[in-house]
């Protein structure tokens, strides 16, 4: 699954931190290692200035639901089937080599819905990721979708954890199963 796809994983990446190494050595081999603390300072003092910033101005903290299933439907079949339940806006379907998703949101733009797959692998569970800020949280959120998710997909859905293991595989730790009552 494509961690790139979620927003809030942002970070540094090889390229340029092989730039600022690039751009420090040759500032001390050029200026001495005076300089070198002169940058250094000056990088602790515009990283505080960023974070000072985001907390003031309540930058989005999300939390994250996530619930997975097993369908042998088209990712697209499953969202066309949920959306109309999760009242969510329209969408478009991505992939790559391995996996597929889809990126949207609720009408209200009080959640954030990404729905993934394996699409070469049908057995693989499909996960659902509901973000959501914490003044959105209700005590009966994770129970409303789940249901509502069973029901609509009738199928057993679960909640819990999904914990990246490396390359494509993924542990799923179930708190809770949902099952479509028909």
């Amino acid at each position: 699954m494509p961690a790139s796809r979620f927003k809030s994983e942002e970070g540094w990446t090889l390229p340029y931190t092989w730039i600022l190494l690039v751009i420090i050595i040759g500032l001390v081999y050029f200026f001495g290692w005076q300089v070198l603390l002169g940058v250094a300072a000056l990088f602790a003092l515009i990283t505080l200035g960023v974070f000072i910033f985001d907390y003031l101005t309540g930058k989005p903290k999300f939390d994250e639901l996530c619930f997975w299933f097993v369908s042998d439907r088209l990712l697209t079949t499953i969202w066309d089937l949920l959306a109309p339940v999760l009242k969510t806006a329209d969408y478009d379907l991505e992939g790559e080599n391995v996996w597929e998703w889809i990126d949207t949101s609720s009408l209200d733009h009080k959640y954030i819905f990404n729905i993934t797959r394996q699409h070469k692998d049908l057995n693989h569970p499909v996960i659902l990721r509901v973000k959501y800020r914490p003044e959105n949280w209700r005590p009966d959120l994770h129970e409303e979708i789940g249901q509502q998710l069973a029901d609509t997909l009738q199928c057993e859905v679960s909640t819990g954890t999904v914990a990246y293991i490396n390359g494509n595989k993924y542990a799923f730790k179930p708190d809770q199963v949902y099952t479509d009552p028909k």
